[in-house]
């Protein structure tokens, strides 16, 4: 026996057993079907019998599938329903005809499914009702994913339109190859100004701006052609129409679908206005800036440039745009700057570039220029490039420069003036001293011979050598305060007051009273010793009378000492207060006072050579305050930078 003869016999067999027992055959096919089985009147819908497999599919393992059955369109959509109707109507006028049809049915959880159904319609033996027998099998996502291209019904299929139209986060648009718009979502009506399902059946260049609707055409020709997804209109902007006539910036992808009955693909389509709005705001900020800034790429070609690089270089925008960022660079720098450039991507963050050392910019007449450059990182998500803020330190070397040279110039006035004071202080002092010795010489040769007359003036010459030689001393110091400031040390702040009044030589009828609260601090004690023995001398000799009380207090502030010096003397008017610094000021005759008028002068240039301060507090009447302000040892140090 052939195979088919045998095949033919057994199926001759089973329709047989059927008919023998078709209510047992059929319990067996209806308990078997693992997707399910169902048989339904083609003209009343509602009269359908399903087993119970098929409702567990879609989601409804205990409910009473008699309700479902009567209700089974409604898990259908509506054009899902016409489709289906109209299938089996077609198929009507032939008894015993077969087809299949895939359908998209909700579950009960809301998602959509693929059901594939072969169905059978035939007429009972009256001829007046047609059922339909249905046999179904239920697919997943995955299970529809994984299936040959061009299975699906997609521009009619409410699972194609859920899961990959309406889903789409962006505006997606369904054409042929005619152009003609075949199914959009709702994001595309709402970026177009369409209302909702107005688009379908329209043709596509409605969405483009006039000026390039005639290049539309050969553009789907050559997109549709090549069966590759790609970008349209690539590195150039495209402009869409939106149907109040106004033109937005977009974005368009484009992925044909391969094996579908007809041509057709997917648009999808992103609004890129904010993008072009944030590109024109960095642009016009990149323009303003006061610096020249330049963006280049990993292999340091150069992106984007502003006004300020065009004038700083002397190269114009066009010259420099594509280029490598060596044409903006000394020949003695292009060899190095690979390696540097390299070592930046490498571990991309905002720096200076060149710390610690001198950087060049070339000019396009071949003239160096200093530059200072700050690099950033910029990382869209795809490329990382480098953004670079340029400033022209010409201006800024030449003055360093010229400082450079006034310092050199002011430190040899100075080794000057230390020359200066020296010769002041010791070629100037010897003829003084002689002068000195031949006044005593005359007055002791002729004692018993001057009169009192000129025993007085004697006198006076030999006091006024005396002043004369302590202002020379005088003004050695003045010219040295602030210049050597010896070493930081802890000092008792009681000792220094007591070992400096001690050497003021103060009367017997001076008391000294001191209320210092602090007991001791660290700072710097040649200035310190200088400025309050100056401070108490002047309080001892300026005193109009043999007794006195001179008060000194110290306290501690947050970033400061506070010293005070008062003394029970005359007073110094308001309006000699700024005076008394002066050099060479002092407020009574040098013939009644002793002095050269430095002191005060002395403490002040000390005190300010420190940043601290000093003023006076007298109403002029009676009494005097000197009150002076000391930085502590952390502000010292870092004056001199010794920290």
């Amino acid at each position: 026996m052939t195979t088919d003869s045998r095949e033919q016999h057994l199926t001759q067999a089973f329709h047989q057993r059927f008919a023998q027992e078709p209510r047992r055959m059929v319990d067996f096919i209806h308990q078997g079907s693992v997707d399910g089985l169902a048989y339904w009147d083609l003209h009343k819908p509602e009269q359908r019998w399903s087993n119970d497999q098929f409702w567990h599919q879609l989601g409804y393992p205990d409910i009473d599938t008699m309700a479902l059955n009567q209700t089974w369109l409604e898990h259908l959509s509506d054009g899902e329903r016409e489709l289906l109707l109209k299938t089996t109507a077609t198929a009507d006028s032939q008894n015993g005809s077969c087809f299949d049809l895939q359908m998209t049915w909700r579950h009960a959880n809301g998602d959509l499914l693929a059901v594939d159904s072969r169905n059978l319609i035939f007429a009972d033996t009256s001829a007046q009702r047609v059922w339909v027998l249905s046999v179904h099998t239920v697919r997943t996502i995955q299970q529809l994913a994984a299936m040959p291209t061009g299975v699906i019904h997609l521009p009619e299929s409410d699972l194609f339109k859920h899961y990959v139209i309406d889903s789409s986060p962006h505006a997606i648009l369904v054409i042929d190859s005619a152009g003609t718009l075949v199914a959009t979502n709702s994001k595309a009506e709402a970026l177009y100004g369409y209302a909702p399902k107005t688009l379908t059946g329209l043709m596509l260049d409605v969405l483009v701006p006039e000026t390039s609707q005639a290049h539309l055409p050969v553009l789907l020709a050559a997109l549709f052609d090549a069966q590759t997804a790609g970008e349209m209109g690539a590195g150039r902007d495209i402009l869409g129409l939106r149907r109040d006539g106004s033109e937005i910036p977009i974005e368009i992808g484009f992925t044909p679908i391969i094996g579908y009955e007809k041509e057709l693909a997917i648009i999808s389509v992103i609004d890129i206005s904010e993008r072009k709005a944030l590109q024109h705001r960095f642009r016009l900020a990149l323009e303003s800036a006061p610096t020249g800034m330049i963006m280049t790429d990993a292999q340091g070609d150069i992106t984007l440039l502003n006004k300020q690089t065009e004038l700083m270089f002397g190269f114009s925008r066009h010259e420099l745009l594509g280029q490598s960022i060596n044409k903006l660079l000394p020949d003695s720098a292009k060899t190095a700057h690979p390696k540097h450039l390299q070592s930046f991507f490498n571990q991309p963050s905002a720096r200076t570039m060149g710390a610690g050392r001198e950087v060049m910019g070339r000019h396009k007449n071949g003239s160096d220029i200093p530059i200072e450059i700050s690099l950033n990182p910029i990382n869209d998500g795809s490329d990382i490039e480098v953004i670079a803020a340029i400033t022209d330190i010409s201006l800024r070397s030449d003055q360093r420069r010229a400082i450079s040279h006034y310092t050199a110039e002011l430190e040899l006035v100075n080794k000057e003036l230390d020359h200066y004071a020296y010769i002041a202080s010791h070629d100037l002092k010897a003829p003084l001293k002689g002068i000195g010795q031949l006044a005593s010489w005359i007055e002791e040769d002729l004692a018993d011979r001057l009169d009192d007359r000129t025993q007085q003036y004697l006198h006076l010459m030999k006091n006024r050598i005396a002043r004369l030689e302590k202002l020379l001393d005088d003004l050695l110091t003045y010219s040295r305060a602030g210049w050597t400031h010896g070493t930081f040390s802890e000092i008792s702040s009681q000792q220094l007051v007591d070992d400096c009044f001690a050497l003021t030589n103060a009367p017997k009828g001076f008391t000294l009273r001191s209320q210092l609260g602090l007991a001791s601090l660290t700072t710097l004690h040649i200035p310190l010793e200088l400025i309050v023995r100056n401070l108490l001398h002047n309080a001892v000799k300026h005193h109009d009378k043999n007794t006195g009380l001179i008060t000194v207090t110290a306290e501690e502030h947050s970033d400061s000492y506070r010293f005070t010096v008062t003394d029970d003397g005359p007073g110094i008017p308001p309006q000699h207060h700024a005076k008394v610094f002066e050099i060479f000021q002092t407020l009574r005759p040098r013939d009644e006072v002793e002095g050269s008028g430095i002191g005060l002068a002395l403490v002040k240039k000390a005190v300010e050579r420190y940043k601290g301060s000093i003023h006076i507090e007298s109403s002029g009447l009676r009494g005097t305050t000197f009150v002076v302000t000391w930085p502590k040892e952390k502000s010292l140090r870092q004056l001199f930078n010794d920290v």
